[in-house]
């Protein structure tokens, strides 16, 4: 017995010594180093088999792939500092266009990261907004009108990357963040196309709609009236800040955990001057901003391409999670309208011109 393992044990070692030569011999030649396995056939005539014209490097398989760079935005203050908020860069081969991602108040570009699954075809950009994010500073939250500025840096390193400027591009933003992109895109045409969730009409009415349900009742009689009328009259005083932020919070809109400057912005109105179209989406459910406000933003947009889509969405910028799947499409659906229509008008290409 000890003899008959011996004996396979040599006879598997000199099979061995022959046939790797062979194999590496075959993979240096360009042959396949896997032995084929014969099968019988009708047609026992031999049949050239055609190469293939290329094989794929794994050099080329890594320029396939999307590429995260981490990026910092020079922001351009109008005192003359440079405020630096930091962002990330998905680059993807053969994009179509390029998507700025704008969050909503109290959430960062770590909230926005699962957004950019909703543009696969696309190179994003996402960023956190003053105030907000890993390295806040002391910086403050104007809701929009500071922001603006945030947006414009954004959109100027866009412009001037090597592999985007000649890129459309589209601006995504959800509460705050599409309220900003109302503003800045009315003060400047930066963007070939909008994607508003959830933006509110004037800031004057989300204050308002929170103090509503802000009440205290003796006999019947609202106690808490007279001061809301007050903190309504002079919400955007700097002196009343602490005060509104504090009775705000008790009805759910909890603004504490970040600094803020309220200005009031009126994205309804700013959007007038908006002249590339635009897909407003908003919840029927919304508390904070009723559906109401998204019919007006609508109203007032000029654009003869744009679209409104109310959900059955649960609260705020709930329409994405509740409906994905419909959410997706429809975005994919306005997005490839909006190529359309650039390609077949070339000329309706916003040209950049850099604020520098």
């Amino acid at each position: 017995m000890e003899t008959r393992l011996k004996v396979t044990y040599r006879l598997l070692m000199l099979v061995t010594l022959v046939a790797i030569p062979v194999l590496v011999s075959n993979l240096y030649a360009g042959q396949s180093s896997v032995v084929p396995v014969v099968m019988p056939v009708q047609n026992t005539q031999a049949t050239a088999l055609p190469l293939p014209l290329a094989v794929p490097t794994v050099a080329s398989l890594r320029q396939e792939q999307p590429t995260i760079t981490k990026v910092a935005l020079q922001v351009q203050e109008e005192d003359g500092s440079v405020l630096v908020r930091p962002g990330e860069l998905l680059l993807r081969p053969n994009a179509k266009g390029t998507v700025l991602l704008c969050h909503g108040f109290k959430r960062d570009l770590t909230d926005t990261r699962v957004i950019r699954t909703l543009f696969p075809e696309y190179n994003t950009l996402i960023f956190d907004f003053r105030a907000h994010g890993a390295h806040k500073g002391s910086e403050c939250c104007s809701f929009g009108q500071h922001e603006v500025r945030d947006i414009q840096a954004a959109v100027q390193f866009i412009r001037e990357h090597e592999k985007l400027r000649d890129l459309p591009l589209f601006g995504y933003g959800m509460s705050m963040g599409a309220a900003t992109l109302i503003l800045a895109q009315a003060q400047d045409p930066l963007f070939d196309a909008l994607i508003l969730d959830s933006p509110f009409d004037a800031m004057e009415n989300v204050i308002n709609t929170g103090l509503e349900r802000l009440t205290f009742s003796i006999g019947g009689y609202d106690m808490a009236a007279p001061l809301k009328k007050v903190l309504s009259w002079y919400a955007f005083n700097p002196n009343m800040n602490g005060t509104l932020k504090f009775l705000l919070k008790t009805v759910g809109m909890d603004a504490t955990d970040v600094a803020t400057c309220i200005q009031p912005v009126k994205p309804a109105q700013a959007i007038a001057q908006v002249q590339v179209p635009c897909f407003i989406i908003g919840c029927e459910a919304d508390q904070q901003v009723p559906k109401d406000a998204f019919v007006r933003v609508h109203a007032a947009a000029p654009s003869t391409g744009k679209q409104l889509w109310i959900s059955a969405g649960r609260g705020h910028v709930d329409s994405y999670f509740s409906q994905p799947e419909e959410y997706r499409e429809k975005i994919t659906a306005f997005l490839n309208a909006m190529l359309d229509q650039l390609a077949k008008n070339p000329s309706s290409r916003l040209v950049y011109k850099s604020k520098r």
